[in-house]
């Protein structure tokens, strides 16, 4: 049909009644029903014949009737019916079972099964449009099955025929002989072939009589199975296109409790979602908060242990030095008796070297009147003896400072000795702890940075995996409410479309906003994590600042003291070359005993061969 006809067909048509259109609906299903040939004055008949049946009167110049005839010449191969409907739907016309209504803009809103309303007009139009699709659809297959099974019955007839046809044919051809041979045959072989020609002839009336009669009741059987089969259509139909009916309300009421599940699972879904997220937020800040607790009180731990280290080993230190300055205190109290003792001896002798010379010059003042004599004989002997002993002397004297000054020096340089030992010992134990300490500090620092890494690698992952897990589960879920959207929808034809895209639009928008907002979460997670990094890096960091500068502290303490003990040492030292032995032999045991070098040199050794003390390096 071309579409100039057809918009004239349908302009025409919207100028006609409700009750013109169900006439012309129900003129056409009948000649449908029917099965009655398809020409114009069949048709004008039926639509008179529905007319006659409403009471309306009507002519063969009635309006519907020419729009009718029009429709019949307008395209002869599509059938009168599908031509009907679809100039109907060209003018927006829909079909219901009470009435016809005309709508030139039908909006159909489809975007969610909770908007259709059983009781709208154009629900139930479309329903009964539906069901007159189906009915349609019914009888078609219906009269495609009756004509076949006529079909088959005529084929069948037509070969019943043509065997007995050729079954007469055959028996003639050979019971009958030539014509020119009947002069020669006998009167009883000729009546014989006339009583068999009779029997035959009266066989095929009988036959075909018999062949009508049963035509009549198979076409009278034919009629009433039809009826029937009619009646049983119509009953069957319209049970049919009721339960179709219900079935379709059941159908939609089973989505609209379907929808409602959807949300309130939705719903429950999104509150879980939430839930969650102030499940993990809490967590995390929990997970930190003890990190942060335990990595403080470990700190304070390894402080207090440092602190009771410092102390146990000042302790030490200090028991050790004060042994020491005891060991000497009491080594000097006993070189003092000593020098006490032998100076109380020399004393004493010298008293008695006074007294004996006294006692020496009271015999020779009185002997000195004996020995006037031989005075003038021994005076130059005497004087002589007086010369050799000034001299001895003068030479012990200078003997006696020179022993006194390598003495002091060799002293000087044994303490020099001792207090330069005891200092690279003690640089070398700092040196050791230092190295300790800054191993300990590494490691500590590499096993925090990898605990804090292994956390954020964590974290990473498992928000990796929570987040895929959430997007598959709501593409799932997109997946099957758009399947189940889809289906619900089919029944309002291709107008649902563009709702639906414009929800996927939003839904998409939806979508990329959760996205960035879990992004930004993420972002702030991490932020949050790497400031508490920074933080408690730094907090290490002053508090190994403040451990060394109290280990400077401490050390200088140390130097200072042990500076205070040596100077003190110093004047005990300047005491003790004060008090000097009075005899050599004192003098070598004296330092023989505060010596505590193994390379000692005696002092004779310390002269060489011209009485010059040397140098001795024992560095």
């Amino acid at each position: 049909m071309e579409p100039h006809q057809r918009a004239e067909l349908a302009d025409a048509v919207q100028t006609f009644s409700h009750e013109d259109i169900g006439r012309l609906y129900r003129a056409l299903l009948c000649l449908q029903e029917d099965q009655t040939e398809l020409t114009p004055t069949n048709v004008a008949k039926e639509y008179i014949k529905a007319c006659f049946e409403d009471g309306h009167p009507t002519s063969p110049t009635d309006p519907c009737i020419r729009w009718l005839l029009f429709l019949f010449h307008s395209d002869p191969e599509t059938p009168l019916n599908e031509k009907f409907l679809d100039i109907l739907q060209e003018a927006n016309i829909v079909l219901t079972t009470d009435t016809t209504e005309t709508e030139h803009e039908i909006e159909h809103d489809g975007s969610s099964v909770e908007s259709v309303d059983e009781d709208d007009p154009r629900w139930r139009q479309a329903v009964a449009l539906d069901n007159q699709k189906l009915a349609s659809q019914a009888l078609s297959l219906w009269r495609d099955t009756i004509q076949q099974k006529q079909e088959e019955a005529r084929l069948r007839q037509e070969y019943y025929e043509e065997a007995q046809r050729q079954r007469l044919h055959r028996i003639a051809e050979e019971d009958v002989p030539p014509v020119q041979g009947y002069q020669d045959l006998d009167i009883e072989h000729q009546e014989a072939l006339a009583d068999e020609f009779a029997r035959c002839h009266l066989a095929t009336k009988v036959i075909n009589h018999w062949r009508a009669v049963t035509e009549e009741v198979k076409r009278m059987e034919r009629v009433a199975d039809e009826f029937r089969r009619r009646k049983d259509a119509r009953w069957a139909l319209k049970k049919w296109i009721l339960a179709a009916r219900e079935n379709l309300f059941v159908r939609v009421r089973n989505e609209r409790a379907a929808e409602r599940a959807l949300q309130t699972w939705r719903v429950k879904t999104a509150q879980i979602k939430e839930m969650e997220a102030v499940a993990d937020e809490f967590r995390t800040f929990s997970a930190a908060k003890n990190t942060f607790g335990k990595l403080v009180a470990r700190k304070k731990q390894i402080d207090e242990l440092e602190a009771k280290a410092v102390v146990i080993y000042q302790g030490n230190l200090v028991r050790k030095v004060l042994n020491k300055w005891l060991a000497q205190v009491e080594h000097i109290r006993h070189q003092e008796r000593r020098a006490d003792a032998a100076a109380d001896y020399f004393a004493a002798k010298h008293v008695m070297q006074k007294l004996r010379a006294r006692a020496a010059i009271k015999l020779e003042q009185k002997k000195n009147e004996q020995a006037r004599q031989k005075y003038l004989m021994q005076k130059y002997a005497y004087l002589w003896r007086d010369a050799v002993e000034r001299t001895k002397r003068a030479e012990e004297e200078a003997k006696q400072v020179q022993y006194d000054s390598a003495y002091k020096h060799m002293r000087r340089k044994v303490k020099e000795n001792i207090a330069r030992s005891a200092l690279t010992t003690w640089r070398e134990q700092t040196a050791k702890i230092q190295g300790l300490e800054r191993v300990a500090d590494d490691f500590r620092a590499r096993k925090v940075a990898e605990g804090a890494r292994r956390m954020a690698h964590h974290a990473i992952v498992t928000m990796y995996n929570r987040t895929m897990e959430l997007r598959q589960m709501e593409e799932q879920a997109d997946l099957h409410y758009h399947k189940n959207l889809i289906k619900r929808l089919e029944i309002f034809g291709s107008n649902w479309l563009i709702p639906a895209r414009h929800y996927v639009e939003q839904q998409n928008v939806a979508d990329e906003y959760r996205a960035t907002r879990i992004a930004g979460y993420s972002l702030n997670v991490l932020r949050n994590w790497r400031n508490n990094a920074f933080r408690i890096r730094r907090m290490e960091e002053d508090a190994d600042m403040l451990h060394q500068r109290h280990d400077r502290r401490r050390a200088l303490g140390f130097l200072e003291k042990w500076r205070r003990a040596v100077t003190d040492k110093d004047e005990v030292d300047s005491r003790e070359e004060r008090l000097v032995p009075a005899t050599p032999a004192a003098r070598r045991s004296q330092l023989l005993a505060a010596s505590t070098t193994p390379a000692y040199t005696p002092a004779p050794g310390l002269f060489g061969s011209g009485r010059v003390v040397e140098e001795v390096d024992e560095e």
